[in-house]
């Protein structure tokens, strides 16, 4: 659908194709196709992420085993509650460090701004991942497991005095000698 979208917009002259030695990209000379684009690329996507959140809050809230008497909440409830919370979070990043990239290459040709929202863009890389670790058990275990490897091959290697050593228990079964019975008179 973008191509076509593309497409359509070079071929009645809202959009220039510009190429230079190394790169390639598309010179938007209506307003209209800025409008175009912003909706499709930013608008829609959010309106069906707010859907998405509404559909998701709406079904683990109908879902939900809890009753206003009862103290419980049982584990399928917290995942589900943990799976909404961490799609919000995630969203929000979204919303705040990537959305003026696309608003902004739209509307603005100055090369500063561009690189500001483009950091923007990239800080978002990072925090991603950070916010996947942070928010997902299985991260942290992988991640203590692979600090655990790593402490115990090199760090402890470094530093061979320092670990305790510890006794070998061995168990020796020793022959007694075979008593005889001594036979009454």
């Amino acid at each position: 659908m973008p191509r076509i979208i593309f497409i359509i917009q070079a071929y009645i002259d809202w959009a220039h194709i510009t190429t230079s030695s190394q790169s390639c990209y598309m010179d938007y000379t209506s307003t209209y196709a800025k409008i175009t684009n912003t909706t499709i690329t930013f608008i829609l996507p959010i309106i069906l992420n707010i859907l998405v959140i509404c559909v998701s809050i709406h079904h683990v809230h109908v879902t939900s085993q809890l009753r206003r008497t009862q103290h419980h909440v049982s584990a399928r409830e917290k995942y589900h509650r943990s799976l909404v919370i961490q799609f919000l979070i995630f969203y929000i990043v979204w919303l705040l460090l990537w959305s003026p990239n696309v608003i902004i290459y739209q509307f603005t040709y100055s090369t500063a701004i561009i690189k500001i929202v483009r950091l923007l863009s990239f800080i978002l890389v990072v925090l991603d991942s950070i916010i996947i670790g942070a928010l997902d058990v299985r991260f942290w275990e992988v991640w203590q497991n692979i600090w655990r490897h790593i402490k115990n091959r090199y760090f402890l290697q470094l530093q061979p005095q320092q670990r305790q050593i510890r006794p070998i228990q061995t168990n020796f079964a020793i022959p007694l000698p075979q008593l005889q019975q001594i036979k009454p008179v």
